[in-house]
């Protein structure tokens, strides 16, 4: 006959597989700390415009959120999630940034949005921090704006252009005119967090949305070619030559 292990022998094997487990999950780092970016980058794909010059029309709009638990010193590490709904699809992305404390209140940010331009092209951007981006229906209810609510926004494009603007309002907006096709990145760059911590609990809930508009460049002026140039040149000349010789005439 074979004998039933008793419960104490049960309990003990029981608490050396939780004990093993535990070691396994303080040994393996939490999601968070392994992925602490410090922002997120998400693609747009290609935008255009309707095809008509200088005819503006919305191409979709983007947020980007900031929370954690807060606690009594600070708060635990941050999650970023940033997603834009329009003509180019529903993309997002993920990301985390450092937790805030007494000693650091505010950690800085950068959101990268790539995308391209089919052809020359006007670019315009509405931006509105916390409780406007909530007004317009970009977040949810009970977000707040972003640190002093100011922050920088960076368009650079792979042909060398290069333009920085800084945000001092809860709304702003900026047009970029005569953007050649190619590829570009706009970085939305600012901290979170608050300018200091006393005792706080709860949730910290930040963020911003905003408005892509893009419009067809206005064609530039043609240069004449050179035969034009030298036709117009010898028009004239043979016009100065004329008067002079019927001037003569009349003198004689």
């Amino acid at each position: 006959m074979f004998n039933r292990p008793s419960q104490a022998s049960a309990f003990n094997t029981l608490a050396l597989r939780v004990a093993a487990i535990l070691f396994t999950v303080m040994l393996v780092p939490s999601a968070a700390n392994a992925a602490v970016v410090g922002g997120t980058t998400i693609n747009l794909g290609a935008l255009k415009g309707t095809g008509t010059v200088n005819e503006a029309t919305q191409v979709g709009t983007f947020n980007s959120t900031f929370s954690a638990k807060l606690n009594f010193s600070g708060s635990e590490d941050l999650s970023i999630v940033s997603s834009a709904r329009g003509a180019f699809g529903t993309p997002s992305g993920r990301g985390y940034g450092m937790g805030i404390s007494a000693g650091s209140p505010s950690v800085a940010f950068t959101n990268n949005y790539t995308f391209s331009l089919e052809r020359a092209s006007n670019l315009s951007m509405n931006v509105f921090n916390g409780y406007e981006a909530v007004r317009r229906g970009l977040l949810a209810p009970g977000f707040q704006g972003l640190y002093n609510n100011t922050f920088q926004v960076t368009l650079t494009g792979d042909n060398g252009f290069s333009q920085t603007r800084d945000v001092t309002a809860a709304s702003w907006a900026a047009v970029w005119s005569d953007l050649a096709a190619g590829n570009y990145t706009l970085s939305i760059s600012g901290r979170y967090g608050y300018q200091r911590i006393s005792s706080m609990s709860g949730m910290l809930l930040q963020g911003y949305g905003g408005v892509f508009n893009i419009s067809d460049a206005a064609p530039g002026d043609v240069p004449l070619p050179g035969a034009l140039i030298l036709l117009g040149t010898a028009i004239t000349g043979a016009g100065v030559w004329g008067r002079r010789r019927t001037r003569k005439t009349r003198a004689a």
